[in-house]
């Protein structure tokens, strides 16, 4: 009986690390799927007419994270142990709609080369990132000093966060849709700036010294908000 025992207290173990990204996948509508320029992805899904504290609770009650940020209904991060279908799941409050909620799921390579790591130390997860993945530590000193991606809310969605860069010429609004660079330095800006018309890759640089990270929608980003990816509505929801 012992060992029956040990069996399922395994298996169930497995199954709640396991779970997570089938559950979003699942529940939440897809929008869109972004990458940074090292070729690390992540994918943005929409959870219509819910709270962030609620989607939290939701994707938490399914598997529980090694940590949580402080319950917030504008913006909270869930970190899961490597190597799990899903690693950092950001969510935050949707600015075109504050009725949604935005569900971004990305690799902790992700989020180690390319989100802004002042905004996760503000809410309080760089540290147990920076544990939890064995992240650099003197690394994450210089990254502290870059302005990084904030999460696809404020690259993509709130266009009135977006500032003046250096040489004060805003890009194109339609180009703003396409990539968002985060800059290596605290003094400089950071933008959307366009890929899409010149048939060019982004601009490259790496993250890890400081230097340029940029983030942008993925080749099959079209097709998911033309509907060609669209999942259920969500727990409770009905569809």
């Amino acid at each position: 009986m012992k060992k029956i025992a040990i069996i399922i207290t395994s298996l169930s173990v497995f199954l709640a690390a396991c779970g997570n990204q089938p559950f979003i996948s699942s529940n939440y509508q897809e929008i869109d799927t972004i990458e940074n320029d090292l070729g690390d992805y992540g994918t943005v899904y929409q959870a219509e007419g819910k709270s962030v504290s609620q989607v939290a609770r939701e994707i938490q009650k399914n598997a529980q994270p090694d940590h949580s940020s402080k319950k917030s209904e504008d913006e909270m991060f869930l970190l899961y142990p490597e190597d799990s279908p899903e690693e950092v799941v950001h969510i935050m409050k949707d600015d075109e709609n504050p009725d949604n909620t935005i569900i971004e799921v990305v690799e902790e390579d992700f989020a180690e080369n390319s989100y802004d790591f002042p905004l996760m130390e503000t809410l309080g997860v760089l540290g147990v990132a920076t544990a939890l993945y064995d992240w650099n530590k003197s690394d994450s000193k210089t990254k502290k000093k870059r302005i990084g991606y904030k999460g696809y809310n404020k690259a993509f969605r709130n266009k009135s966060t977006t500032s003046i860069p250096a040489n004060n010429v805003l890009p194109d609004e339609e180009d703003e849709d396409d990539e968002y660079t985060s800059t290596g330095s605290s003094s400089t800006t950071s933008t959307g700036t366009s890929s899409s018309n010149s048939g060019n890759p982004p601009t490259t640089g790496t993250s890890s010294n400081g230097g340029t990270s940029n983030v942008k929608k993925s080749s099959n980003s079209d097709g998911i908000r033309n509907g060609a990816a669209v999942r259920g509505g969500g727990p409770g929801t009905g569809k």
